[in-house]
């Protein structure tokens, strides 16, 4: 079989899971009628979507791998079906086994191959494919005016002082987004919100003044160095997540177990590290910020135990990371 003409073939970005096979896999694919562009990274993979649909260009299919170097295979489905729910995703991995009629991947994916497989097997697949413009139903961020300026309060109480009077005043001020009672370090985690910079930090010098305060961090948030592709991609993930538990189909994050991460990132690996961790299972938030620690990272989960896992399996081993310290978020009362 002859190879059709360059200009005549069909677009296929491709996330290998290893470059072993990379040769031959396209070689396969070409005879079907399609060309490869490989993306060494998933977050390469998102950025040559976003500039394909920025460029109005064809994409026929993306086809991606699930032990990805970067972000794991799973999420990423997520987050490119999030935003561009009509692109197909077809799974070409090394490990493991098709999903089960009901798994995550088997909802997501459009196809699911094993290799070695043959590259018939995969082209007649995709040209089973519904042939739909790809980004036409993307799913875009709203516009938004100037951001307010945010920051990170992390409070130690002396002992044996009203911590319910400290918690009720800060939740209640104008400034403060969110307030939680923690286990670890600190008693109180605060989220802070303002116009002006300067609000903010004039509030947390009132805080640490307050009777009852042994200790006050604050640490200013600062723009992660996330590429934006990949933050149009989570943005579109997190706001898919929030339609899905607002309609019934997820679990309520009110009957889920948080951990709140400080992590403290090797500055030279910031780039590396922050896609790793924003995009990791279980991670629901995660924030740059200015000060002795680089980021801080909410985390749900069902139980207890598998934060545990999350935290020391996947998260405390990642390169780059040089110090976790996890804070468990508690009702007031049980601290």
């Amino acid at each position: 079989m002859h190879a059709p003409e360059k200009n005549a073939m069909r677009e296929i970005i491709w996330i290998p899971e290893r470059r072993g096979y990379v040769s031959e896999v396209r070689s396969l694919l070409a005879d079907g009628g399609y060309r490869l562009i490989e993306a060494p990274t998933a977050v390469e993979g998102l950025r040559l979507l976003d500039e394909r649909r920025a460029q109005s260009e064809a994409v026929a299919c993306l086809l991606t791998g699930i032990h990805l170097p970067d972000i794991p295979g799973l999420r990423m489905l997520e987050m490119v079906k999030s935003r561009f729910p009509r692109l197909p995703v077809v799974v070409l991995t090394e490990a493991g086994t098709p999903p089960f009629p009901g798994d995550r991947a088997a909802r997501l994916a459009d196809g699911f191959f094993q290799w070695p497989c043959s590259g018939k097997e995969v082209t007649d697949h995709l040209g089973r494919l519904a042939a739909v413009d790809p980004f036409q139903a993307e799913r875009r961020s709203r516009r938004r005016g100037k951001r307010p300026h945010r920051a990170w309060g992390l409070i130690q109480l002396f002992e044996e002082v009203d911590a319910e009077r400290v918690f009720r005043a800060l939740r209640d001020h104008p400034l403060v987004q969110t307030c939680d009672g923690v286990q670890g370090e600190f008693d109180l985690v605060v989220s802070l919100a303002s116009g002006v910079a300067k609000n903010i930090e004039q509030f947390w010098k009132d805080v640490s003044r307050w009777p009852e305060v042994a200790r006050s961090d604050l640490l200013a948030v600062i723009e992660p160095p996330l590429d934006e592709a990949v933050q149009e991609f989570l943005a579109a993930f997190r706001r898919h997540q929030a339609e899905e538990i607002q309609q019934g189909r997820q679990i309520r994050p009110a009957l889920l177990v948080d951990e709140i991460l400080l992590v403290e990132i090797d500055p030279a690996a910031r780039s590396h590290v922050f896609p790793r961790l924003a995009c990791a299972e279980g991670v629901v938030q995660c924030e740059a910020v200015r000060g002795p620690w680089q980021a801080i990272v909410q985390v749900q989960g069902p139980t207890r135990e598998q934060i545990r896992r999350l935290v020391s399996e996947e998260l405390a081993s990642l390169e780059g990371v040089l110090r976790l310290r996890p804070l468990k978020v508690v009702r007031l009362s049980e601290n």
